[in-house]
């Protein structure tokens, strides 16, 4: 049993306050577990994400996965979560079995919950916006082979010699 905090959304003189949606996210832990997927686990990084995206929405009234500054998944990197695999539900205007039901009865939705290759999740709610975010971290290996390869890069670039002929 995951025990997480439960969502509350405040609203006082226009800031948001929110937490994770538990039930939310141990109904999708459920339809995962009935398809014989393995739950994603809770990830307190991503709750932060799926916070800032359900917020952001409500905040600047749309209902899409490109804020309309052009941000999709900075709401992710932006609390600091580095993805090899990252995903995204939103829903409106749901109650969380509500959601949920509609998210499985849509092909797009429904791969997203099911894909195996996510490891982690969670699901924010900020006023009448739900935010659903799946996740699988780099690991250190991962980071470490970027940065290595980033470096290469630009030690090749800079490692040009200019030779003149005298």
């Amino acid at each position: 049993m995951t025990i997480v905090p439960i969502l509350i959304s405040i609203s006082i003189f226009g800031l948001n306050f929110s937490k994770t949606d538990t039930t939310v996210f141990d109904l999708v832990n459920q339809e995962r577990v009935e398809n014989g997927v393995a739950p994603v686990a809770y990830s307190k990084k991503l709750e932060q994400s799926s916070t800032r995206k359900a917020c952001d929405m409500k905040n600047n009234n749309y209902f899409s996965h490109f804020s309309p500054n052009g941000l999709l998944w900075e709401f992710f990197t932006n609390v600091d979560y580095s993805f090899i695999f990252a995903g995204e539900n939103l829903a409106k205007d749901c109650t969380d079995t509500d959601c949920v039901e509609l998210w499985m009865r849509s092909d797009k939705h429904r791969e997203v919950i099911l894909d195996s290759k996510y490891q982690e999740g969670a699901v924010s709610r900020c006023g009448e916006y739900l935010a659903l975010h799946f996740g699988t971290r780099l690991s250190i290996k991962e980071k470490l082979q970027i940065i290595i390869f980033r470096v290469k890069t630009l030690l090749k670039q800079e490692t040009i010699l200019y030779t003149t002929n005298t």
